[in-house]
């Protein structure tokens, strides 16, 4: 006899949800699935029908996340008409810091590397699509990983000082910089357009 999709996704949630308790305590590689088959009052059997260990389990939790986030920061780059840098990154920074407990607790989680790569990557695409850039164009690569860099940086410093700065204030000084960069870079390449 089949399980109910409704049971199968109940216990799933279980199952993340226990597993994002314990790893805002302690280190991903700590994490055992006996804890987090107590957490989510479950059997061990239980657990490995759903995931074959605690990697997987990360693995889906990252996905949830990166797939919420994107979403997010898709529609924002929809929803500007105009090209404005600086309303782009304010408008997605609203989206991390909506985000910024797992970002920050998995960013600087051992496995944190593989997350900031597609969270650049996703910013990566959206900035190229919004301001029409080019794979080719020269420094294209270092310019969209600096702005991206910069926001999972800033976020980071802001979430780590919340009580002395907002994320506002952090990122506005970041944007100073950006702008300047990426506004050339897009006269750049309507220049080489009209050659």
């Amino acid at each position: 006899m089949k399980k109910q999709p409704e049971i199968t996704n109940a216990t799933r949630k279980k199952i993340i949800d226990s597993f994002w308790m314990l790893l805002q305590e302690m280190e991903i590689e700590k994490i055992t699935v006996n804890q987090i088959s107590e957490k989510a009052g479950i059997h061990r059997s239980s657990f490995y029908r759903y995931y074959s260990d605690i990697y997987a389990v990360f693995e889906e939790f990252e996905h949830q996340l990166l797939t919420s986030i994107s979403t997010e920061i898709e529609e924002i780059r929809k929803d500007i008409v105009t090209k404005d840098l600086k309303k782009y990154i304010n408008k997605t920074a609203t989206v991390l810091i909506k985000y910024a407990d797992k970002l920050y607790r998995l960013l600087n989680n051992s496995c944190g590397e593989g997350l900031k790569k597609k969270l650049l990557e996703n910013l990566r695409r959206n900035i190229m699509i919004m301001f029409d850039l080019s794979d080719s164009q020269e420094d294209i690569d270092y310019y969209v990983t600096f702005i991206g860099t910069m926001m999972l940086m800033n976020l980071n410093y802001w979430y780590e000082r919340q009580d002395q700065y907002t994320y506002q204030e952090i990122n506005a000084k970041g944007q100073m910089i950006v702008e300047e960069g990426l506004m050339k870079l897009q006269m750049q390449e309507k220049s080489n357009v009209i050659d």
